[in-house]
């Protein structure tokens, strides 16, 4: 099938020239030097070691800046500390821009919170702001800032039409569903308990045009000049998010009979999934658990559901991109106890067809403009009950398009429960499919809301029960992960096992495609390296460096560390990528770290870093200026339009009482210096 066929080449043509760079400005780094074909474990040759970053030094951090944006900074971080002032920053926000008037209001707001967070109105006005940074190593990711300004009782309103069908609007399907993909009135307004980020309800199709017009524009600006350019979207603002709950319902249910289906035939970990699960198969396999004869079994794999291929691949993604096809009609799978095929989505109707099938199609035009431009596209993560379908899509855009280097990155949300699995899997998928990596790793936005709807309705809570869990999962290493070259990756790789790490030319297809990513989203990521484990340790008796039984990675205590197993990656594949999109401080100095340890150097161009504007700049400025790539995201748009916006940075900037203290700490220093040595007229060069 065309979605599990690796494209040969992208179209492609002269890069236009962009209004603006984005990109950082590019610094004097050591030449990569690594020799090595991507994941074959050869020497290097000898590299100096990375430049020193001091996120203490406030001279350094805040070199670029003149004394009045630090005294803006410190004044506008110390508001954003004041409880009082959060409980109530709406209304003094309503009563100061009565008595003041639009127009002063406006102006004292470009003084203060706005031109702190945000570059400006439009794409022109925001240019000093982008060519500022640019000249002190920042790069920018452009972010159209404005949000609808939607009461809560519109809001709920919005989402309970837009996530029901007009079936499950009738009475009919909701009950079908599990519970966390069902849409529920109390939690319809998404945007409570969210502080940093951005949410979109469903008006119209013109409204979902309009946001991919408004995507396509940021990706221009960010393409033509520079490689290095990165633009942001996300799904739910590009058609209904009925299509992503029900989706995301599917892929569970699709987990479920895999594993029925797997038990069946006596398979469980990867042997299942190395299982040649073909159509032929499958039917014999339900036909020996007596849900229905042979005939029957045969009835339900047509022509037209099987395809010229002969197998079943519900998930191809021309298919999906294709307005003839019936996304509904397709979606199915046997029913264990009834022996009845069942659509796992509830039917559409002809109208909810067409706006599926519109969603993908942006998604589409989207992914073709980035690669047209050469710019990497970073697909946002969502709530949990969004997400399975979020990443899903994600991954289906990664296979066509991240062919000769990743344009496509993923978002994994490191305080959920299941991260380092998904990031595992999604990274042995890449291995074996041969397409590039690409990710973004966060620590995620929707905590509070997440876990009030798990106890809520009643599933299990997807966050970890902890901070310290969210950092572990985030970035804590083993001592053993440095004894050990990598999950996956042996210094010299076992017969049975050599060449389907690196090339895997020929990607499965029909029905075993299918079965195998799913079935890959339930692995434990342990078996995957204990499989490597033995596998080398059967080739080369006596010589592996850890002993058997432990795996690499344990999977007691839940320390995941997704962000050292990335960084192990990129070691062995120079073409896999990853932004570390973190105002953690702990965080950033584990990547130098472990960049360091594992010769990751700024040049290579592996590693992004990024952070928000008008925050944590003293993490921001040293790792540009020492050449390491780093980005802002830029937000932009008319004042009155981007007030949500702000309200969730300054609630943000509360809810990270430590880092914001040591940043309005650094300003206050900085400020005295300045005053001491008689800089305070301070002129950024």
């Amino acid at each position: 099938m065309a979605a599990r066929r690796l494209v040969s080449a992208l179209r492609s043509g002269p890069a236009r020239a962009a209004p603006l760079s984005t990109a950082p400005a590019a610094r004097e780094q050591p030449a990569a030097g690594r020799g090595a074909a991507p994941g074959c474990g050869a020497a290097e040759a000898a590299r100096p070691p990375l430049p020193v970053v001091d996120f203490g030094s406030p001279r350094e951090a805040y070199r670029s800046r003149r004394s009045g944006e630090l005294v803006r900074g410190w004044l506008v971080l110390r508001l954003c500390a004041s409880p009082w002032l959060l409980a109530h920053h709406e209304q003094l926000l309503h009563l100061t821009r009565r008595l003041l008037g639009q127009r002063l209001f406006e102006k004292l707001m470009k003084m203060t919170f706005y031109g702190q967070f945000v570059a400006g109105e439009d794409q022109e006005s925001i240019r000093p702001v982008i060519q500022h940074n640019r000249a002190f190593g920042v790069g920018s990711i452009l972010d159209y800032g404005v949000e609808e300004d939607l009461s809560p009782e519109e809001a709920e309103r919005k989402e309970m039409e837009s996530c029901t069908s007009a079936v499950e609007r009738e009475g009919s399907g909701t009950s079908k569903r599990e519970r966390q993909y069902q849409a529920h009135p109390a939690f319809g307004d998404r945007r409570d308990g969210v502080i940093s980020a951005r949410t979109y309800f469903y008006a119209s199709e013109a409204k979902c045009d309009s946001h991919m017009e408004t995507f396509l524009r940021c990706i221009e600006a960010s393409g033509g000049a520079s490689d290095d350019g990165f633009s942001a979207i996300k799904l739910t603002a590009l058609g209904r998010p009925q299509f992503l709950l029900q989706f995301s319902d599917v892929l569970t249910k699709w987990r479920r009979f895999f594993h029925q289906m797997a038990a069946e035939q006596g398979k469980t970990g990867l042997a299942a999934m190395d299982t040649k699960l073909e159509v032929a198969v499958l039917q014999e396999s339900v036909a020996k658990m007596g849900i229905a004869s042979r005939t029957e079994i045969e009835n339900w794999f047509t022509a037209e559901t099987l395809g010229v291929s002969g197998t079943l691949d519900l998930l191809d993604w021309n298919s999906l991109i294709d307005s003839r096809t019936e996304l509904s009609k397709h979606l199915v799978v046997p029913n264990m106890q009834t022996g009845q095929l069942e659509p796992l989505l509830s039917r559409f109707t002809e109208e909810e067809e067409l706006q599926m099938t519109r969603m993908l199609q942006r998604m589409d035009i989207l992914a073709k403009k980035a690669a047209e431009m050469g710019v990497r596209l970073m697909v946002d993560a969502e709530q949990t009950y969004f997400q399975p379908a979020i990443s899903r899509l994600t991954l289906e855009m990664q296979r066509k398009f991240n062919v000769e280097k990743p344009l496509i990155f993923n978002t994994y949300q490191c305080y959920l429960k299941d991260a380092y699995d998904n990031v595992t899997l999604d990274v042995e998928l890449a291995r074996r499919e041969g397409w590039c990596f690409g990710a973004k790793l966060v620590r995620g936005a929707y905590m509070a809301q997440e876990r009030t709807r798990a106890a809520e309705i009643g599933y299990e809570d997807p966050i970890n029960p902890t901070y310290e869990a969210t950092n572990a999962m985030y970035h804590r290493s083993p001592a053993s992960s440095r004894a050990y070259p990598g999950p996956g990756r042996c210094p010299e790789q076992p017969p049975a096992f050599r060449g389907t790490v690196v090339s895997s030319c020929a990607p499965a297809s029909g029905l075993l495609a299918l079965l195998t990513l799913v079935q890959q989203h339930m692995q434990s990521p342990c078996s995957l390296s204990r499989r490597h484990h033995q596998e080398w340790v059967s080739a080369r008796p006596g010589s592996c460096p850890l002993p058997a039984a432990p795996c690499c990675f344990p999977r007691a205590p839940r320390c995941a560390r997704c962000l050292n197993y990335v960084l192990e990656e990129l070691k062995h594949n120079s073409k896999a990528k990853v932004m570390v999109a973190s105002h953690n401080e702990d965080t950033v100095h584990f990547t130098l770290r472990r960049m360091e340890e594992l010769g990751l150097y700024p040049a290579d161009r592996q590693v992004y870093f990024g952070q928000l504007l008008g925050m944590c700049d003293q993490i921001s400025f040293p790792l540009g200026q020492a050449g390491f790539p780093v980005y802002k995201y830029v937000p932009y748009g008319p004042v009155m339009d981007v007030l949500p916006y702000l309200s969730r940075r300054a609630l943000e900037n509360s809810s990270v009482m430590k880092g914001a203290w040591r940043e309005r700490q650094l300003l206050w220093q900085e400020l005295k210096r300045r005053i001491r040595t008689g800089s305070l007229f301070h002129r950024p060069a």
